[in-house]
């Protein structure tokens, strides 16, 4: 809710949760970005766009923004 909230109220086009100084997830990426998301090459990550945009950074106080759950595996181990 708080990335939700802040997304709407903020300009940046990408609201990224941070715990400790260490970016986590979920990110928030703005749907004007999403050409540009799409137009990657296999390889390239999120993170190539990221980082051209405005992002603000969202300080949490949950280390679960952390977690990366990207595989099956990964939400085994959760």
């Amino acid at each position: 809710q708080q990335l939700c909230l802040c997304f709407r109220e903020s300009d940046a086009s990408v609201v990224v949760p941070v715990f400790e100084h260490r970016r986590g997830h979920p990110v928030i990426i703005g749907r004007s970005l999403f050409p540009a998301l799409l137009d990657l090459k296999p390889g390239e990550g999120a993170n190539e766009v990221i980082r051209k945009f405005p992002t603000f950074l969202l300080q949490m106080n949950d280390a679960a923004v952390l977690l990366d759950i990207d595989r099956p595996e990964d939400y085994a181990l959760l």
